[in-house]
């Protein structure tokens, strides 16, 4: 979000990958934009690019994203993943509180050299209306 219009310009022999700055129109690379927007666009091209029917294995894409730029991944996850397989690995709370109701989510435990698998829902998760009751 608020990064601006993607361009590639050419300059003789060479593409740039950069954003025109919504208020300046001041062409920013990726370079400049940090690692979370080439992370995210490599993101967004395999999964808008993969076979229907596929499996796509996503490692942890939040990292480097600001956690509005995640909120605005969730509904790109939710299309591609319509005919094709996505597994995605994360540690954001962003992701996992706000991924849409019907998303299947594991949780892998490991302990002792031996990995587990269980449903994430298996173990109750706190009522979060209470704990707003009780920060607020």
């Amino acid at each position: 979000p608020g990064l601006g219009r993607l361009a590639t310009p050419v300059e003789g022999d060479r593409l740039r990958v950069a954003f025109a700055d919504p208020r300046t129109g001041a062409m920013r690379t990726l370079a400049q934009l940090g690692t979370g927007v080439p992370q995210l666009l490599m993101t967004a091209y395999v999964g808008a690019r993969q076979p229907t029917a596929s499996t796509v294995v996503v490692e942890q894409p939040e990292v480097h994203l600001h956690p509005a730029a995640q909120r605005a991944l969730l509904p790109h996850l939710s299309e591609w993943s319509r005919d094709r397989v996505f597994i995605v690995s994360t540690h954001s709370t962003v992701l996992l509180d706000e991924a849409p109701a019907d998303t299947t989510i594991l949780l892998v435990e490991r302990a002792n050299g031996v990995s587990t698998v269980r449903d994430a829902d298996a173990k109750p998760r706190p009522d979060r209306s209470k704990i707003s009751q009780v920060e607020a």
